[in-house]
């Protein structure tokens, strides 16, 4: 073989000058390729980093357009919720009243189904403590409506021509109030009532007619049952009603005498709330 081949390798010697040096001694368009490679990659760089920021840039407004949307749906669904809220609260509202309705409402039928007991064994002890004069048509019971109505003839209360209660008539008033003593919660209004015979003469200077006698006679028959019978005075009401609330003709004479009469209606007393409003 040659020896050029066969001689030893020279030894490579360490070039001074690096990069510099090595484009210094390489051909011309070397440096000019470098050049263009170097601008190719700057320019690279820079489209891809715009390129990025225009991504960022999207991706932020897409976020930023999101965030605006889902805040129009909160407040699309919170003004759709408010009207759903007070309807809520309306119906909660709605049904405490209904449940203390329901429960006053339970009370009252409570009160009513004791009150009515009562009133039956009221009825009960008049029927038995009134049986003679019940007998003799000179009482009368009736029960009708939640209502008791106890007729007692005039004769048995007063003497002809008197304003004042007679001894009998005393006491069959004093055996009413005990039978009705029980009656508590009720009011016992009192109705008197005349035929339609004038005014007595001795009466007339004071009585000038049927209302004037008729009232008179029922607020003496209240005040026995407030003094005598032990009747709390709330529970007492008197009225007059003359002549004109006849049961009978007053054509013949037993006819009038059934119109002379005194009623006690006995029913329950309205709430106070109520007698406070009809007395204004």
């Amino acid at each position: 073989m040659p020896e050029t081949f066969l001689s030893p390798a020279a030894p490579i010697r360490p070039r001074r000058g690096g990069l510099l040096a090595a484009l210094r001694a390489a051909p011309p368009w070397v440096p000019w390729l470098v050049a263009v490679l170097v601008t190719g990659a700057a320019l690279y760089g820079v489209v891809w980093g715009y390129g990025v920021r225009a991504r960022l840039l999207e991706q932020a407004e897409k976020a930023e357009a999101a965030a605006v949307a889902a805040t129009a749906a909160r407040h699309s669904v919170e003004r759709e919720l408010a009207p759903l809220q007070a309807d809520k609260a309306g119906i909660a509202s709605e049904k405490a009243w209904l449940a203390a309705a329901r429960a006053s409402l339970t009370r009252d039928l409570e009160v009513r189904a004791g009150q009515q007991a009562a009133l039956k064994t009221a009825a009960a002890r008049l029927r038995e403590t009134m049986k003679r004069e019940i007998a003799q048509g000179d009482v009368q019971l009736t029960e009708n409506k939640g209502r008791l109505q106890v007729r007692l003839a005039d004769r048995i209360l007063f003497e002809r021509g008197s304003v004042s209660l007679s001894a009998r008539g005393e006491g069959a008033l004093a055996r009413v109030g005990t039978a009705l003593g029980g009656t508590e919660g009720w009011q016992i209004q009192v109705l008197g009532h005349t035929d339609n015979t004038p005014v007595a003469s001795n009466l007339r200077p004071r009585y000038h007619s049927n209302w004037e006698l008729s009232l008179v006679h029922s607020a003496s028959v209240v005040r026995f049952l407030q003094e005598r019978a032990v009747t709390p005075p709330d529970r007492l009401v008197a009225s007059g009603h003359g002549e004109y609330q006849p049961v009978a003709s007053n054509q013949l004479a037993a006819d009038r005498a059934k119109n002379r009469r005194i009623e006690l209606l006995v029913m329950p007393a309205p709430p106070s709330g109520e007698r406070a409003t009809a007395e204004n």
